[in-house]
């Protein structure tokens, strides 16, 4: 590449997609990082949409559409693009959470089959409650008991989805 090429692209030339893609492979990055300082490894790039909050005995109000968002919050380790975040509310929570922390999932949900019952999921019933549970084997197939640090356990609940929770940190 020319030099006078390289100086007009360093003062902000629009450079055409191809090009950008090219000059990306030369330097070994990505063409967002290149034009948007964007680097898909890092986890301090995006802001993480928070959705909701959690509550008293694990319950999620959780938000589905991006104009109910409640805000933005920063990416922190663990969480990945796909997270989502909720807010703890109250301290009932507790020795899990304060309130005010903020709980990271993946948007991706996780297989019934590879639960792991010393980790905390968001859970999605089939009664369309959303909470965030410890999850054991019920009594049946397809049924679980759910457990909390500071509510009753649930037990024999049908599933209808769990996301893995990726962080829990202050705000």
């Amino acid at each position: 590449m020319k030099q006078q090429s390289i100086d007009q692209i360093e003062r902000g030339k629009i450079l055409k997609p191809r090009r950008l893609v090219e000059i990306a492979r030369a330097l070994n990055v990505t063409p967002d990082y290149l034009a948007l300082g964007i680097d898909p490894e890092s986890s301090d790039n995006e802001d993480i949409p928070l959705v909701g909050y959690v509550q008293a005995g694990g319950e999620m109000i959780i938000k589905t559409h991006v104009d109910e968002y409640l805000g933005y919050v920063p990416m922190v380790p663990g969480a990945t693009s796909r997270s989502l975040a909720v807010e703890v509310r109250g301290e009932s929570m507790r020795p899990i959470a304060r309130d005010g922390w903020l709980i990271f999932f993946e948007e991706d949900v996780s297989n019934l089959s590879d639960i792991r019952s010393n980790l905390p999921y968001v859970v999605w019933l089939t009664d369309g409650r959303v909470m965030l549970k410890y999850i054991r084997p019920g009594s049946k197939p397809g049924l679980f008991h759910l457990h909390s640090e500071n509510a009753d356990p649930l037990y024999d609940r049908p599933i209808e989805r769990i996301a893995r929770v990726k962080a829990i940190v202050p705000r």
